[in-house]
């Protein structure tokens, strides 16, 4: 049969989906220079910036599962494509006549790929497909920080519009949180603990001495900005050692007022509320530095955990980052310090902050010494989790875990359900705290990060076998918990079963579970607290129809009946204020049943 067509796939997702695959005219004669400038026509490409590619393994216009995904996957192999080149004809690549293959079953021909996504997707070339669940993560922070970052000046001097910028996680709004920077540096997770744990911190005379002179220097009044720079830089450098002052980074597009590598920033004002906020431009010249890191090769190799220092006259605030899909920040020291009753008191305190600083400086450093003698990270592990141990510092005795994947918001907070009043909009993108990950002998386990747990109530339920395996939880640095549970691998939300369910309701053997989970409880005088159905996991049980095992999650909120309190911050949802259930107010047994009410609903009677 003769070939009259080629078929050509634009791999560019701001296309739509449904206008990626086009047909082109086959003319054998033809240069795929000319072919190369009818293609650009169609998308309005820029010719320059993309490059056409002959795939090397057949892909069918039909592909199962996504097309997209697959044509990824041929990319990042690498071998498995061609490059047309512009002064070959289309008959140097396809004969004129169809093969019996290509009659059978119609491929693609040509793959156009811009520049900008080959780049992109260098980062995962080397992941094997054991971890390719991190793909989407990899690529997304690339994407944050191929994008333009906004100038530490203009940052801090408009805070309401750049604190809730996506690139940065602060605190602001409140739901824009995310978990510990110490759950990700082991050197950050040590700079934590102590600034926990300051006045246990022993400070040396010539170190108090040096903070006297700094807090004395900040109580200055001086009339420029700059003044008050100069006058601190010796300063500053005989405590932390010599620093760039004044050095730009990431091609010129911002100049903090010092750095020490990689590992530390410091942003300086004059006065507090002039001149906009340091802290904030501190970030800003944080993240330029991260994304000049990219222009220099280093960005593959670190979630770049770094110290962030401002002092805005009398005041001096020190936070922790890291570099994740966002700019990750943890404030762990504030310090306003002028002349009083408190004076000697708040030297002290400063000089033990120092010193923290000072000592957690040099970890940093010594970090990238040994970050930047190996080659790139393949397995992009420094995006992930590398917890220790709040006592010892070191890894838990069962690891090291291999994070697979971090479950989005949805996955366990469904947001269809509002107007049920079983759900909240919670837009806790950066904090949800729940991944899947294996153990050291391949095993796949959940992981959850919390900075509370009722672990003796998921024990209790666990033996029941109405709660997933408990297998480990340890408190470690920055105070929260790890808890590692079994992977109910061919369980679903009960709020998806819910609705995938033909009669739209749950089997009543759902209530049943979940009733007596509450009885074990209660003879216990534990509440559990939150008992929605998106904390409800079911799956099926042999061949019975009617009934499924149920598994209740998410012991977070679980105590003693009458002494453990509501969190503060709770979800104001309907269904909460129609159980009595109030934030801080102390949790009853009651409000259990009046939860398991409001789920009898949705299940089937008797």
């Amino acid at each position: 049969m003769e070939r009259k067509y080629l078929w050509c796939y634009f791999f560019i997702e701001k296309i739509p989906t449904h206008s990626r695959s086009v047909v082109i005219q086959y003319s054998p004669m033809e240069h795929l220079a000319f072919t190369r400038h009818n293609i650009a026509e169609l998308v309005d490409l820029p010719q320059t910036h993309f490059q056409l590619y002959k795939p090397k393994v057949r892909i069918p216009l039909l592909t199962e599962g996504s097309l997209f995904e697959k044509i990824e996957d041929v990319i990042v192999r690498g071998d498995s494509l061609e490059v047309l080149k512009g002064g070959a004809l289309q008959s140097t690549f396809w004969s004129a006549e169809l093969s019996s293959m290509e009659e059978e079953v119609a491929c693609f021909d040509i793959l156009v790929i811009p520049d900008r996504v080959l780049e992109a997707l260098k980062p995962i070339a080397g992941l094997p497909d054991s971890l390719r669940s991190r793909r989407d993560v990899i690529k997304a922070r690339c994407r944050v920080l191929a994008n333009s970052i906004a100038s530490p000046p203009q940052a801090g001097a408009d805070p309401q519009s750049h604190f809730g910028d996506s690139m940065i996680v602060a605190g602001r709004p409140l739901y824009r949180y995310h978990l510990p920077t110490a759950i990700y540096s082991p050197e950050l997770a040590k700079l934590t603990e102590r600034f926990s744990h300051l006045a246990e911190v022993k400070a040396t005379p010539e170190r108090v001495r040096q903070a006297a002179v700094l807090v004395s220097l900040g109580a200055e009044i001086y009339s420029e900005e700059e003044e008050r720079e100069n006058a601190l830089r010796d300063h500053l450098d005989q405590i932390f050692g010599p620093a760039d002052w004044g050095t730009s980074v990431n091609g010129g597009a911002a100049t903090p007022a010092a750095v020490w590598g990689l590992a530390m920033v410091l942003e300086i004002k004059n006065e507090k509320g002039v001149g906009g906020n340091p802290q904030l431009q501190a970030f800003f010249s944080r993240l330029h530095i991260v994304q000049g890191s990219k222009k220099d090769g280093k960005f593959l190799t670190s979630n770049f955990p770094c110290i962030i220092l401002s002092i805005s006259s009398t005041l001096f605030e020190v936070s922790l980052a890291v570099m994740t899909q966002a700019l990750m920040v943890d404030d762990v020291f504030r310090a306003d310090i002028r002349g009083g009753l408190y004076l000697e008191h708040d030297a002290i305190t400063l000089a033990r902050a120092l010193t923290v600083i000072a000592d957690g400086l040099e970890d940093l450093k010594e970090y990238y010494t040994k970050v930047y003698s190996h080659d790139a990270d393949k397995h992009a592990d420094y995006l992930y989790p590398n917890p220790v141990c709040q006592d010892t510092l070191q890894p838990p005795s069962y690891g090291p875990l291999t994070f697979l994947e971090k479950l989005p918001a949805s996955t366990v907070l469904p947001d269809d359900v509002a107007d049920r009043g079983q759900s909240t909009a919670d837009r806790f993108e950066y904090s949800m705290a729940l991944f899947r990950a294996t153990m050291p002998d391949g095993t796949v386990v959940m992981v959850k990060f919390t900075p509370s747990y009722n672990a003796e109530s998921h024990r209790l339920l666990a033996i029941e076998g109405l709660a997933p395996k408990l297998l480990h939880h340890t408190r470690i640095a920055g105070g929260w918990l790890v808890i590692v549970m079994e992977d109910l691998d061919r369980a679903q939300n009960a709020l998806t079963y819910l609705d995938n369910s033909p009669t739209l309701r749950l089997p009543r053997s759902v209530y049943d579970d979940v009733q007596r989970a509450l009885k074990k409880l209660h003879e216990k005088k534990l509440v559990f607290g939150d008992l929605r159905i998106q904390n409800i996991m079911v799956q099926g049980d042999g061949d019975s129809v009617d009934r499924i095992k149920t598994y209740l999650v998410d012991f977070d909120w679980c105590g003693i009946e009458g002494e453990a309190r509501y969190p503060i911050f709770m979800s104001q949802l309907k269904v909460y204020w129609d159980a009595g259930m109030l934030p801080y107010e102390k949790m009853l047994m009651c409000h259990d049943q009046e939860l398991l009410k409001v789920l009898k609903g949705f299940c089937d009677t008797a």
